[in-house]
């Protein structure tokens, strides 16, 4: 990142222009902000000599003093951002362009401090916030209710954690003695056990606690897949690593290659929950063709394929030029930091924590032929970079006595 451009960079704000219904004094400041970050984009590459293909451009994040409490079922009209901020480590929620802070989860409410470096996740349907927090000795793994706002499942930790596709269940596996698969109806609050104490698949034995590797759940094709553990798997190289039972009533259907060998460490799901990902490389698949590489993610969360992704521990958004599109950047990196309340130096802004998107179910049907261009300001295009350069030219040269 450009030290000297986002020093510079004070107060661009750059997101779609949400003037719907505003006077023509909001979409001039829009304009201005746009016009001086691509002014620090030219600036930087023909004046400075610097060397990069992908501009960034700075989104400021103003959190209201009042925030309003987000809804857990409310109607977006973008995919949304959560994220930590601040000494209570409360939880926020915004439009993906950083416009629309809201409450999500308070540390008084939660009754516990909430862990600004772990994962946060949204159920299916919104309604469930899965978070870690500090606990007596190190971090632990809560579900919160954000319709009754109560804590639900409270655990040590929730590897590989899934809900099922109606919020009923809560999945994931527990550690040290306990690191199996459990399952935690999230109506009565009781957990059990996915799996029996032990499984016998063609007349060899297995045991929960000892052979797990890792879960999925594939609730289209009604399946549990049990990955089995590595142990097993460098022993037995050549059987199938997973066990997969009917997820409705979990009869054993026997062990089948169901998932990529990359998956064997456990996987995660994408934003849109019908991809999922495996390996260091972000290898994607899709949940209805678990075993066909869609692609290796440049970054660890897909928002739309070739279109839009999001680096969560860098809390920075990538955009890629489209078909059709005239501006003259591949790849736009959007930068996104917090303006405290009286600052006015760039020194003094603050950077969010870990970003996690959430897809709203209002969204999930038609995301892909959802345009999420209109909520960002346009790639500048090769004409609106020469009109910047020759203004600054000459500028320069006025302050040189014309060298």
């Amino acid at each position: 990142m450009n030290t000297k451009r986002n020093v510079a960079l004070i107060g661009a704000l750059l997101f779609t222009l949400t003037t719907a219904g505003c006077g023509s004094d909001t979409q001039t400041e829009a304009e201005r902000l746009y016009q001086e970050n691509l002014d620090y984009v030219v600036s930087d590459l023909e004046f400075d000599k610097m060397d990069y293909s992908t501009p960034d451009w700075l989104t400021l994040i103003t959190i209201p003093e009042k925030p309003v409490l987000d809804k857990w079922d409310q109607l977006y009209s973008q995919p949304q951002i959560m994220f930590h901020y601040g000494e209570d480590s409360t939880i926020y929620i915004m439009n993906m362009n950083g416009t629309d802070v809201r409450l999500l989860l308070h540390r008084d409410e939660l009754g516990k401090l909430p862990a600004p470096t772990g994962f946060t996740q949204r159920s299916n349907t919104g309604r469930y916030l899965l978070l870690d927090y500090y606990g007596m000795a190190g971090t632990r793994c809560a579900v919160f209710d954000l319709k009754n706002r109560e804590i639900v499942s409270d655990v040590k930790a929730c590897h590989g954690a899934e809900f099922s596709q109606d919020d009923r269940y809560f999945y994931y596996i527990n550690t040290g003695s306990k690191f199996y698969p459990h399952r935690v109806d999230l109506e009565t609050k009781v957990t059990t056990d996915v799996l029996p104490d032990e499984v016998e698949v063609d007349g060899e034995v297995f045991y929960p606690q000892g052979d797990t590797g890792s879960f999925t759940i594939d609730e289209t094709q009604d399946r549990f897949i049990w990955a089995l553990s590595r142990d097993i798997a460098r022993k037995q190289p050549d059987l199938p690593r997973t066990v997969v039972f009917r997820l409705s009533d979990m009869k054993l259907l026997g062990r089948q290659e169901y998932l990529p060998e990359n998956c064997e460490g456990g996987n995660t799901h994408h934003m849109d929950k019908r991809y999922f990902v495996c390996g260091r490389d972000y290898a994607t698949y899709r949940m209805s063709d678990p075993m066909t590489l869609v692609e290796n993610a440049p970054y660890d969360e897909m928002i739309q394929r070739g279109k839009w992704y999001m680096d969560s521990d860098g809390r920075d958004i990538y955009r890629y030029k489209q078909p059709g599109e005239s501006g003259m950047f591949d790849k736009v990196k959007y930068i996104y930091k917090i303006k405290p309340k009286g600052s006015q130096d760039f020194s003094e802004y603050d950077n969010p924590g870990r970003f996690s998107a959430y897809l709203p179910p209002n969204l999930a049907n038609d995301f892909d032929n959802m345009d999420l261009r209109v909520f960002f300001p346009a790639i500048p295009t090769q004409a609106q970079y020469q009109e910047s350069y020759q203004r600054q030219l000459k500028e320069r040269k006025e302050t040189n006595n014309g060298k």
